[in-house]
């Protein structure tokens, strides 16, 4: 779909891509595997070349949190949430989000440590102390590196 096959240049755009996954989307709201490709596309196309926007950063990581949250947030297993983890710190827009994210993703998988060392990063490379999330690691048992 993003590569046309009559003259073989490139097809994507933002605003094309946003408005399949928005009438995509409105059929089947929980589509993880829809919003985890079109997050995975935006971030990597805005890191590598500046092409995205922060608004449409914003809208594909909103759109892959909430097909995580209107699925029921338990049949995701840890490494869907690891993935989705790592692709939301790669964004600077997504910040915001951040922290809820591994807030419902750690009551799902409370003893993941690597959600655990996600959400430690994340406050050590904004707040520059992530002290508090080791000490309620070390409480359950888990030693975050």
């Amino acid at each position: 779909m993003l590569w046309s096959i009559s003259s073989s240049r490139k097809l994507w755009s933002s605003k094309r891509s946003s408005s399949l996954c928005r009438d995509s989307y409105g059929l089947i709201s929980s589509n993880y595997s829809l919003a985890f490709a079109v997050c995975k596309l935006i971030t990597v196309k805005s890191v590598s070349s500046g092409i995205a926007s922060a608004s449409v950063s914003f809208w594909a990581c909103s759109l892959l949190l909430n097909s995580i949250y209107h699925g029921l947030p338990q049949e995701h297993r840890e490494h869907t949430w690891v993935e989705v983890s790592g692709i939301l710190s790669n964004l600077v827009e997504a910040q915001g989000m951040f922290e809820s994210f591994h807030q419902c993703a750690l009551s799902v998988y409370p003893f993941s440590a690597k959600l655990w060392t996600s959400y430690y990063n994340f406050l050590k490379k904004n707040t520059g102390s992530g002290t508090s999330v080791v000490q309620i690691a070390k409480e359950r048992g888990i030693k975050v590196e």
